[in-house]
């Protein structure tokens, strides 16, 4: 009856196993499951979170997934948000937001304790138990209950129950109101085997508040314990992580800084405490490290080592580190080891696992990709490089779209789910992990303990036997499972706990395996990968070795085993055979495998692009798929198809391409199809690629129209005469000829085609331009320097000559130091439009004349006058006494020097011209 009592008691307490860890959900949708039959961590992909720091979950005895939550939200195991499961006092920024506990001797009810971000922004406000996250108010440390028989066994929060305050300060101090708490919670068993200690620490003290069969007693121990952090800081003093040691004999806690200003930085510490998990009393405090921002903390299973993780990226100013302690070191500050260390990631959080290494999370705050990956220590108990440090251990973001990613924190648990447990295996392989081959008997061996009474169980099913061992005899597939002593030593103290996972291999679960292949040249034979036959040879079996042979006798003897699992048939069918190992368990078995290479065929397929996407390199992205249809015409339907470089990677199924794919060998590329049957091999056929040139043409040109002119103009495509034939046309007036005539200005197309539909685009512009009409000739003359301006109008462009059509023509409008007289412009359509001109007369004064009858400037007269200002145009010479010489007529020959038929004498003599403009000059003249 006592054993019996025993496990009823077992059986209610939820701290005596560790699959209530197998479930882990943090950071950014990232998640993890712990098999603990088989070993192995894999990634999950279906959790809800978001959250930088705080997570916690919680699973049942069996490994299956109760709940978890960021401390705001509660998601149930279907991933639901929990029926009033939100609006909780946790924060996401809060380091260890949420811990869950269960409640003792009870199956159904959970607390899930939550500690606030303390925010110096929020420290005007007072807690409301209706709050949610970024509520604007610090409310410090609070449970709510759940109970796992609601809403239809999918747990919701107790109505009335939820952010029930527990005071963590001085109710007298207005600063630790405002405050209230520190982020760091943990939770340990206690001395008795039953409760559980919640504790957390805020300014000097800890608080321990007690779990027990009666629920959370909201009055907690207060151990008061030096170092004090300043409440003024606490903005960035709260952050770090409270750990207690698995078997809850020692506390170790991180903080971030102890800055005395409000959001200040300052360096950290990491100290150790004893605790007694009989008292909840915390004494003895060593500090192990005082600088850069310590973050993380985690004990090692046995409770021998300790590792702090420091340098929080964007406070610490050093690289980040992971330290190791040896607790049982004379002086354990001096102990201290760097285990890693990175000037990429952030320091950051460390929590034990099932599998009892030591997994650590991964973030970049200035790459929002990092986090791909979680870290881990694979041998927390040992000491130094022996714990074998593995960077990248655990790939998260399956899919590789960056949903699936790590932040800083990871989910803490009641620390003593993880206490080391006495080894019931002893086979110096695992402690935890029993591998056996269908058949094979094995015997579970606890301590020896006299007068003691031994409980075991299998998956919680109490079992029979009541001694030290229980023997697993011929065993089956029926013996998998989690088998479990607890040693009552009949002394008061907590029982001793061992736990055996068993797996039992069953090779006779494995088969022989056909691999069917398509022959590329009707020989029969053709190129294997024996790699594809092994998921069906193993039929779902985990954890083999296999090895292929040519001979039932060399697999039997384990010699001449085939080097390279890509293999080339030798006759059609052929058997070649597998040798199947299990590496756990040890056993081995044999299997044939039968290489069929098939004789059917598929059609060749062709692929044809221009090469139009800018470059003209001769190559082109070509959707694979269009291929599919001319590959499975007339073949029988249900056929898939995948396309490859080489034959043998379509005879391998290896490097299968993207369905848009660029061409790699220029101009044209045969690929190859493979087409299957389900996952048989049908047939291998070609596909050509063939990537057309575009037409080599001028794609622009430039022409003029003359307006006054009535002839079109002759518009080419822009390919030499020659190969007019080899193109089609289609000009932008709607003509299919190589050339066209134009009567107008505008802009015009022609596409060019080539044979196979490629073209290029010709642009010609057909510019007016027209012959100048002038306007006016503008001419100041009469002067020292005479000018010349001739104001066209027109639609071309002009060039200027005078006096010579055959130029040089000018740009300028403008003529300056012309002789006076009479002259020719002409203005010249620089298109070529024609030339237009007008006759100018330019008038000069003469400075001086020699009346001696050379010939040669024997007279006075007016130059260049035009014959309509003759008429009009007055002109009087006088001596320097202003004496009337002469009134001159302009049609005259002009003034020779005589005066009454007397020469005048060589000396100055003075003008006055009225021109029939009535423009006036005066002068003189020698």
């Amino acid at each position: 009856m006592k054993q019996l009592s025993l496990y009823f008691f077992l059986l209610a307490s939820t701290l005596y196993g560790q699959q209530e860890t197998a479930n882990w959900y943090f950071g950014r949708n990232a998640g993890i499951r712990f098999n603990a039959i088989n070993g192995t961590v894999s990634a999950v992909t279906d959790g809800r979170l978001r959250t930088l720091e705080g997570c916690s979950a919680i699973s049942d005895r069996g490994g299956n997934l109760l709940f978890y939550t960021d401390g705001v939200i509660i998601f149930d195991r279907n991933h639901n948000v929990m029926q009033n499961g939100n609006n909780l006092s946790g924060d996401f920024s809060s380091t260890q937001s949420a811990i869950i506990v269960p409640k003792p001797n009870d199956l159904n009810i959970y607390y899930v304790f939550t500690v606030d971000e303390p925010h110096h922004l929020n420290i005007d406000n007072i807690p409301d138990n209706n709050d949610a996250d970024d509520d604007q108010k610090n409310n410090g440390l609070n449970y709510s209950v759940v109970d796992m028989r609601l809403n239809n066994g999918n747990g919701a929060v107790v109505p009335g129950q939820k952010n029930i305050h527990l005071v963590t300060y001085d109710t007298g101090n207005s600063l630790e109101v405002a405050y209230k708490n520190s982020e760091k919670i943990t939770a340990v068993r206690a001395s008795d085997c039953e409760s559980i200690w919640v504790i957390t620490h805020f300014v000097d003290r800890f608080y321990s508040f007690k779990v027990d069969v009666n629920g959370v007693n909201s009055t907690p121990v207060v151990t008061q314990i030096a170092p004090e952090v300043p409440v003024n800081g606490y903005r960035r003093n709260a952050i770090g992580y409270l750990k207690a040691s698995p078997d809850g004999s020692k506390l170790a806690i991180a903080h971030l800084g102890l800055a005395t200003v409000t959001a200040g930085n300052a360096t950290g510490k990491v100290l150790l405490y004893d605790f007694d998990n009989t008292t909840g009393v915390a004494s003895n405090g060593l500090e192990l490290y005082n600088d850069d921002s310590p973050y993380g903390i985690e004990f090692s299973p046995s409770g021998k080592r300790l590792y702090a993780s420091i340098g929080l990226g964007i406070i610490g100013n050093l690289a980040s580190k992971i330290l190791q302690y040896d607790l049982e070191s004379l002086d354990i500050a001096a102990s201290q080891t760097i285990i890693w260390e990175s000037d990429i990631f952030t320091a950051p959080a460390m929590q034990i696992g099932l599998d009892k290494k030591i997994y650590a999370s991964q973030l970049n705050f200035n790459n929002n990709s990092t986090g791909k990956y979680l870290n881990r220590i694979d041998n927390p108990d040992a000491l130094g490089a022996a714990v074998n440090f593995i960077e990248n251990a655990v790939f998260l973001d399956i899919g590789n779209q960056n949903q699936h990613l790590s932040q800083i924190g990871l989910p803490p648990f009641i620390q003593s789910f993880f206490a080391n447990k006495i080894d019931i295996i002893l086979n110096g392989k695992s402690t935890s992990n029993l591998s056996l081959c269908e058949g094979d008997s094995f015997t579970l061996k606890a301590v020896e303990i006299p007068g003691a009474v031994y409980t075991w169980t299998k998956d919680d099913v109490l079992l029979p036997d009541t001694g030290f061992t229980i023997n697993l005899l011929n065993v089956t597939t029926a013996d998998v499972g989690i088998y479990r002593v607890s040693i009552d030593r009949q002394d008061g103290t907590c029982p001793i706990e061992g736990e055996a996972s068993v797996l039992v291999v069953s090779l006779n679960k494995t088969q022989n395996a056909v691999l069917n292949q398509c022959d590329d040249n009707t020989d029969g034979l053709s190129v294997f990968n024996l790699d594809l036959a092994k998921s069906s040879i193993s039929n779902g079996i985990q954890g083999l070795n296999i090895d292929f042979y040519l001979s039932l006798i060399d697999a039997q003897n384990q010699t001449n085993v085939l080097q390279s699992n890509i293999f080339q048939n030798t006759s059609n069918p052929q058997t070649i055979f597998a040798r199947l190992f299990s590496v756990s368990a040890g056993c081995s078995i044999i299997r044939e495998v039968v290489l069929n290479v098939a004789s059917t065929t598929a059609n060749d397929a062709i692929l044809e692009a221009c090469d139009d996407d800018g470059s003209e390199d001769g190559f082109h992205s070509f959707n694979l798929s269009n291929a599919d249809s001319q590959v499975l015409n007339g073949l029988p339907a249900g056929l898939s198809v995948r396309y490859y470089l080489t034959s043998d990677d379509a005879l391998l199924e290896q490097n299968a391409l993207p369905t848009n794919f660029i061409n790699t060998q220029t101009v044209s590329q045969i690929l190859y199809a493979r087409v299957n049957n389900g996952t048989a091999c049908f047939a291998v056929s070609q596909l050509s690629l063939i990537v057309h040139p575009l037409p080599v043409i001028d794609t622009e040109d430039s022409l003029i129209f003359c307006l006054n002119s009535s002839s079109p103009i002759l518009l080419a495509p822009g390919v030499p005469v020659n190969q007019f034939s080899n193109f089609t046309y289609l000009w932008s007036t709607g003509e299919t000829t190589p050339t066209i005539q134009v009567s107008r200005a505008g802009t015009f197309t022609v596409q060019v085609f080539t044979g196979f539909g490629c073209f290029r685009t010709r642009t010609i512009t057909v510019n007016p331009s027209n012959m100048a009409t002038i306007e006016e000739v503008v001419v100041n003359d009469a002067s020292d320097n005479n000018t010349v301006e001739i104001i066209v109008s027109g639609e071309g462009e002009y060039g200027f000559s005078i006096d010579n059509i055959a130029g040089p023509y000018q740009d300028s409008r403008l003529f300056e130091r012309v002789p006076s007289g009479f002259h020719t412009v002409f203005v010249r359509d620089k298109n070529g439009c024609g030339i237009v001109s007008e006759q100018v007369a330019v008038i000069g004064i003469p400075k001086f004349f020699t009346p001696n009858g050379d010939g040669f400037h024997d007279t006075w007269q007016l130059k260049g006058l035009p014959l309509e200002f003759r008429s009009g145009t007055k002109i009087f010479i006088f001596d320097r006494f202003g004496k009337l010489l002469k009134d001159l007529s302009p049609n005259s020959a002009g003034w020779n020097g005589n005066y009454n038929g007397n020469r005048m004498p060589s000396t100055d003599y003075w003008y006055r011209i009225e021109l029939a403009d009535g423009r006036v000059f005066k002068g003189n003249f020698t």
